[in-house]
């Protein structure tokens, strides 16, 4: 359930928080102390790397900076509270304690030290709760997700995709009357589908993932499922009531708040491995246009304005993600003619060049879930 905004805003929250709390123990000891010599630098800099390290590792025991998602505000603010105070107690000890001179003076620099601390860290937990909130509203990272199973866990699902503060939407339920049991009819009024029409209802309304409760061994049509889900590029994803369901072999996913899982194993299902994907394509991208392409492109630029008068690149317009407009230049297969724009290309086409059949080749496609 990662997403790269979540993912930007937790390591910033990270880089924010490291901010006040070297800034603030500096501040403070530069109000309080003279400024140090040579040793006093080195004893500085040892302290606040222990500092740093012990806020990591209380940090880490809250879940300060859980790994799939930033969770609801009064989550953040308990776990902070919790960290700030635990972290303030073991500083505070080996500082008053252990290191010589005077207690008075240590626990006015603890106490100031950590009052400037606690608020700056309280003014970045809003600021940050105001860009997720803007991210939400404004850039669509909105997730549309239904639920394939309209039972007790089904319904958990979709109370927790509910509360997640608009980063996930909860579309409905997939199931067959016949399934419910003694319910005749739906109470929640979420059910708007049999579980054939699912993936077709997925595609035609941009939902990307959908979540089934019904395990293929038990359920015949799942199966049916995942096939239509791989043909229509739709992540199926299974949340089984319990482990002792879970036959074959599948592949953790997510583990909050329920275990997810999938047919195969999805590396791109970890931002990490999606922002190394990324990095890779950008490298070899950049090889390839230096290297190969720059002088590539003015060949077959000059093979096609040898043959036929005209651009050496055919511009179209093509939808993108959220159906957005953008421009497509290809290379140009055909020769320009006064019906260029009205008359659809065929089969044997007249128009086309001696060097088009070799950029229309058809490419075969395939789309996997991730």
């Amino acid at each position: 359930m990662g997403n790269r905004y979540l993912f930007l805003l937790r390591n910033t929250l990270l880089f924010i928080d490291f901010l006040v709390i070297n800034n603030s123990f500096l501040f403070t000891l530069a109000c309080f102390s003279p400024l140090p010599g040579n040793n006093g630098v080195y004893f500085i800099a040892a302290s606040l790397f222990i500092i740093n390290l012990l806020w990591l590792a209380t940090a880490w025991a809250f879940n300060m900076y859980p790994k799939n998602a930033i969770t609801g505000l009064e989550e953040v603010f308990r776990a902070t509270w919790r960290t700030v105070l635990v972290h303030g107690v073991v500083v505070g000890s080996v500082y008053i304690f252990i290191i010589p001179g005077s207690k008075a003076e240590k626990l006015s620099i603890i106490i100031f030290s950590y009052a400037l601390m606690s608020i700056f860290l309280l003014l970045s937990r809003f600021f940050l709760t105001y860009i997720v909130e803007f991210l939400i509203k404004k850039s669509r990272i909105t997730k549309k997700i239904a639920v394939v199973g309209y039972n007790s866990r089904g319904i958990e699902v979709a109370d927790w995709l509910s509360t997640e503060r608009g980063i996930y939407s909860f579309e409905g339920f997939f199931d067959d009357r016949s399934s419910y049991g003694n319910l005749s009819v739906d109470p929640s009024g979420n059910v708007i589908g049999s579980i054939e029409s699912c993936i077709q209802y997925a595609v035609e309304n941009g939902i990307k993932e959908v979540y089934s409760t019904l395990m293929p061994e038990k359920h015949h049509k799942i199966n049916r499922l995942i096939k239509q889900a791989e043909d229509n590029c739709v992540s199926l994803r299974f949340v089984p009531a319990s482990i002792s369901e879970i036959k074959g072999e599948y592949y953790l996913l997510h583990e909050q708040p329920f275990p997810v899982i999938g047919i195969r194993s999805e590396p791109l299902a970890d931002i990490g491995n999606r922002w190394k994907k990324r990095i890779f394509d950008i490298t070899f991208s950049l090889f390839v246009i230096v290297f190969v392409l720059s002088w590539l492109v003015p060949i077959i630029g000059i093979l096609i304005k040898l043959e036929t008068k005209g651009p050496v690149f055919f511009v179209q317009k093509r939808s993108g993600r959220y159906n957005d407009i953008f421009f497509c230049f290809k290379f140009r297969t055909m020769a320009v003619t006064n019906k260029s724009d009205l008359q659809q290309a065929t089969k044997g086409d007249a128009r086309i060049t001696r060097i088009g059949p070799f950029f229309e080749k058809p490419v075969s496609m395939n789309c996997h879930s991730s």
